[in-house]
């Protein structure tokens, strides 16, 4: 895949999710602020931050401490057999 061909996917993606939380059932936003939804604050698109890597889920987790805080980067797919992440990152 080029390196446009995988900016216009990447980007109909992040289309299609705003979408999707913006509107359905389904979506993480809570019903009573869907409406004020304007999409995900995304990271600028960027070939050079591109990688595979193989995903284990281990049965004992481990948490990190940032300023204070256990935190756990956590990682998400809509079906078993879908082959890309969903990895939500915020600002601090």
């Amino acid at each position: 895949m080029s390196i446009d061909e995988w900016r216009a996917q990447l980007e109909s993606e992040r289309r299609e999710k705003d979408q999707f939380f913006a509107g359905q059932r389904q979506s993480p936003i809570p019903s009573e602020v869907r409406a004020e939804f304007r999409g995900l604050a995304y990271y600028p698109a960027d070939p050079n931050s591109r990688f595979e890597v193989e995903l284990l889920e281990h049965e004992e987790k481990e948490f990190v401490r940032i300023g204070g805080e256990d935190c756990a980067l956590q990682a998400y797919k809509s079906e078993a057999e879908q082959g890309q992440l969903f990895i939500p990152l915020s600002g601090v």
